[in-house]
């Protein structure tokens, strides 16, 4: 999509929060690759350049063809990079370097200085998400941004058996199948559902989820 002087894109843009005090950063590294190539497989139709590191195993980003699947792109991330978290940002917005790029390290323009300064926002203020779509009110994008915070935190605040199981639980569907699969009773599974915020956690991301499909990119052409 051409603005006056350049393209409008959608970028997602990560930071590994506390990778400095990593101390096995070579198994790390080897976990955040598998995840970033699960992720591109997921998302391969919206993904314009897929997710991949720009900064050894600190930095990551995206260019998106669609918006629908922003927030999903992102949380995926950070419930298979647990107990490590993902600070991260949408920002959408012109890009006028490197346009016809395949590599998001040689792009510059508006929508990078706006993901630059949600990022340091974010780690300022101690936030796991901060998100900008073009087009949209200050307001809104403060709600989107509040209500992606309040799920990352909602999930942050998991157990590790509980982040397994929610993750299983969204791939099957069924509580039986996954307490089949780990060898537990379904108790068991509703329990650490409910201990995951999982009601709570879904219906918030799906009201983001719905709002990002409903507010493409074709929304600003």
């Amino acid at each position: 999509m051409q603005g006056s002087s350049g393209k409008i894109i959608t970028v997602i843009t990560g930071d590994l929060v506390g990778s400095r005090h990593i101390a096995d950063r070579a198994a790390v590294s080897v976990m955040i690759e598998s995840v970033i190539e699960r992720i591109n497989k997921t998302f391969k139709e919206d993904l314009a350049i897929p997710l991949d590191l720009t900064r050894g195993i600190d930095e990551f980003a995206a260019v998106l063809k669609s918006n629908a699947n922003a927030f999903r792109i992102c949380r995926m991330l950070n419930e298979e990079l647990f107990p490590y978290t993902a600070r991260l940002v949408i920002s959408q917005g012109q890009i006028d370097i490197g346009i016809d790029s395949t590599n998001t390290s040689e792009m510059d323009g508006p929508v990078f200085h706006r993901a630059s300064e949600l990022m340091e926002w974010a780690k300022r203020e101690d936030r796991i998400f901060g998100i900008w779509l073009n087009g949209l009110s200050l307001q809104t994008n403060t709600i989107l941004t509040s209500l992606s915070n309040l799920i990352a935190v909602l999930m942050k605040d998991r157990s590790r058996k509980q982040n397994d199981i929610a993750k299983l639980y969204r791939e099957y569907g069924y509580q039986k199948r996954v307490a089949d699969e780990l060898g537990i009773t379904q108790q068991a599974v509703s329990h650490a559902l409910k201990g995951a915020k999982w009601k709570e956690t879904e219906y918030a991301e799906k009201a983001l989820n719905d709002f990002f499909v409903s507010y493409d990119l074709k929304e600003i052409e």
